[in-house]
């Protein structure tokens, strides 16, 4: 049986391979995600070149002390997991067998901004993706809070040209409505055919 130290648990299935760092390397990419409070988010990390990593611990730390997801024995360890990321974190363990190590966490949080490491504690490979929450998109106008117009004031301005087009038009119809109808007046005519370049 094999104790780990860091667990304290002991796992029936035998002692895990041990990797050495030269077997492969581990890329995550992007190096730094943004995402918003509330969203999903996706770090992306594989071992290259791809390999079976379903044998191996894989763990996933934030700011390199704060448990956010274990994967052990071929289970994920909740156990071990911070309380803040317990049911809100992914691990696709069918991915294992191609080597992506990749996680999803669930409806993020401000407090979830940090440094996110990828690392298999038996051979020290790490890898890390730095986790940016920037404040909610105003839905309304596609812009940070406080900036542009909102779709209602952006309707108020449309309304209000085409509005004053539609008085000028009329204004105008109404003027050749009625010189048209009483050419004859000497009054109406002069004002309908004014020169306006005096």
């Amino acid at each position: 049986m094999q104790m780990n130290i860091r667990s304290g648990l002991k796992s029936s299935i035998g002692p895990e391979p041990v990797v050495h760092s030269s077997a492969f390397r581990l890329v995550c990419s992007p190096s730094t995600v943004q995402t918003e409070p509330g969203q999903d988010v996706v770090l992306s990390c594989a071992v290259q070149p791809p390999s079976d990593v379903t044998a191996q611990t894989v763990e996933w730390t934030r700011d390199a002390d704060v448990i956010v997801h274990v994967y052990r024995s071929r289970a994920d360890n909740q156990f071990l997991q911070n309380q803040q990321f317990r049911g809100r974190t992914v691990l696709i363990h069918q991915n294992l067998k191609d080597g992506n190590v990749s996680f999803r966490l669930i409806n993020v949080t401000n407090e979830d901004e940090g440094n996110y490491s990828c690392w298999f504690p038996n051979s020290e490979v790490k890898s890390t993706i730095s986790l940016k929450v920037v404040p909610q998109m105003n839905k309304e106008t596609n812009n940070h809070p406080g900036s542009g117009l909102s779709s209602g004031a952006v309707a108020v301005v449309v309304l209000g040209v085409v509005g004053a087009f539609l008085f000028v038009f009329g204004i105008l119809a109404w003027k050749f409505s009625l010189c048209r109808r009483k050419r004859d007046d000497p009054a109406v005519k002069k004002w309908c055919y004014q020169d306006f370049s005096e």
